[in-house]
């Protein structure tokens, strides 16, 4: 058997069938590691399989097996016929009395070629069933109903509190919940929540990048991460420095931001992507290597 190994058990399963070139189905399968999500990220495992294709029966045996022509059996049997010397007639009598006697029975020879091949048959359809019983259970395990959000932010609040269980920042209870159909929101507050955000907000941005990479890897879904209100302020300030750019844009149809510094990039690209979808919004570095966001015609570029 062949071994394979991939993130989950599907890619197992088709990087399998792509190497013997047939389906799932026609596969002989045997789980030695099941994948593991680990805690944020440490402790993954891969999905670890052996594969083979199914036995089938061998083209050469089957030809041996092949009874021989009703002719090339009577041209053999016949010079074997001709060296029995013929019975005289007492002999041919008792002959044919103890074979009326005796009840008529099949000769072992017929009676294993009548049990040989249908076991072989039985055999086959059995491992083909099983294989299949496994394959569809393991399908089902695949494509069973997810959990919805609210189900998975309970599973995130009770990996957060236990990952800062331990912290020495005095931190009220990490709330975990729903901000919209595709995103967690996750809030910080208490007495020194505020050393998590750092000077310019830099271990906020570290805080946060942990978590949304754990987050979307394992789950799929965006983060809002808030820290004593820092996100929110955060955005109230760049809505206040956005009214006279979205201005110019209705004037004139162009403009530019400042130089914006960390988050207040991505909250200003996000705000201006939703008031302009019809116009071209991108983030441009200086020579000096900040980062402004520029907004005009989609097709032109400035």
């Amino acid at each position: 058997m062949k071994k394979f190994e991939a993130s989950t058990l599907e890619e197992a399963y088709a990087l399998a069938a792509s190497d013997f070139c047939c389906s799932v189905t026609e596969l002989e399968i045997q789980i030695i590691q099941n994948p593991s999500r680990g805690i944020l990220g440490f402790g993954r495992k891969n999905a670890i399989i052996l594969s083979e294709p199914l036995k089938k029966v061998d083209s050469e045996t089957a030809v041996k097996e092949k009874p021989l022509p009703k002719e090339r059996k009577e041209r053999e049997v016949a010079p074997a016929a001709q060296q029995i010397q013929k019975p005289s007639d007492a002999a041919e009598y008792r002959i044919k009395e103890s074979i009326s006697a005796s009840p008529k029975k099949e000769t072992p020879e017929i009676l294993i070629e009548k049990s040989d091949e249908p076991a072989k048959e039985s055999d086959n359809s059995f491992k083909e069933a099983q294989t299949l019983a496994r394959t569809e259970e393991m399908f089902e395990n695949l494509y069973a109903e997810t959990p919805d959000i609210h189900a998975i932010s309970e599973e995130i609040q009770a990996k957060i509190d236990n990952l800062f269980a331990c912290t020495c920042f005095n931190i009220d209870d990490i709330s975990v919940g729903v901000y919209d159909d595709e995103t967690i929101l996750i809030e910080f507050n208490g007495e020194d929540a505020a050393l998590l955000i750092g000077k310019e907000g830099y271990r906020y941005k570290a805080l946060a990048y942990l978590l949304y990479n754990w987050i979307h890897s394992v789950y799929g879904y965006k983060l809002r991460l808030e820290i004593a209100q820092f996100l929110h302020n955060q955005e109230l300030m760049i809505e206040n420095y956005l009214e006279p750019i979205i201005q110019r844009v209705d004037l004139e149809g162009r403009a530019q931001t400042k130089a914006l510094d960390g988050i207040l990039v991505q909250i200003a690209l996000r705000r201006l992507r939703e008031l302009f979808p019809q116009k071209y919004v991108a983030v441009r570095t200086n020579k000096e290597g900040g980062r402004y966001i520029i907004i005009n015609e989609f097709m032109e570029k400035r």
